[in-house]
Parts: structure tokens; C-alpha cells; sequence
């Protein structure tokens, strides 16, 4: 079974189960090592990184799987320019 196969497999069940799920297709253009998938149902979300076979995370994929498992609060918002000063409000809080 390939990685895709799987993939596919995890995402048609976590959505039978009402999961919302997220891949991103092209990941040449992001930070090294995000999760392969993002699922949200309710108050839970699950980052997850698919392997097949013998393959393992690289230590970036382990490191971001390390961060995301320390959140305990998630903040869920949008911006647009106008709202700079709030955005550097929140990104100062810890």
C-alpha cells in the first residue's frame, strides 16, 4: 500500500466520522515537516503524520508532531491589514 493509499483510507474514515480534514497537495512550498493531515471534530484536533512500510518521521516531522502535542488552547481567527494591531496583541500573549 502506498503512503496515498493510506491517506485516502485515514481521510474517507475520519470523515465517515464526521472528522473535518485537511491535506495540503503541493508541500514543496511549505515548512518542512508539517503533518501530512489536520482533523477537527468538535473540540478535538489531530495532527497526524502517515508512514508506510519501513519508512520513519524526519526529525522535523517529529518536531512539529512534538510542538503540536503541547497545545492545549487553539486560537481560531481571520485577519485582514486592518486588524494589525490585535494580531500583534495576540502573537505577544504566551
Amino acid at each position: 500500500m502506498s503512503e496515498r493509499e493510506f491517506q485516502a483510507q485515514v481521510i474517507a474514515a475520519a470523515e465517515m466520522q464526521g472528522w473535518l480534514c485537511y491535506h495540503t497537495h503541493d508541500s514543496r512550498r511549505c515548512q518542512p515537516g508539517f503533518p501530512d493531515l489536520i482533523m477537527v471534530r468538535g473540540y478535538r484536533m489531530i495532527a497526524l503524520e502517515l508512514k508506510v512500510g519501513r519508512r520513519k518521521p524526519t526529525p522535523e516531522q517529529l518536531g512539529w508532531l512534538a510542538a503540536l502535542r503541547e497545545v492545549w488552547q487553539v486560537d481560531a481567527l481571520w485577519a485582514k491589514p486592518d486588524d494589525w494591531d490585535s494580531l500583534m496583541e495576540l502573537l505577544k500573549h504566551e
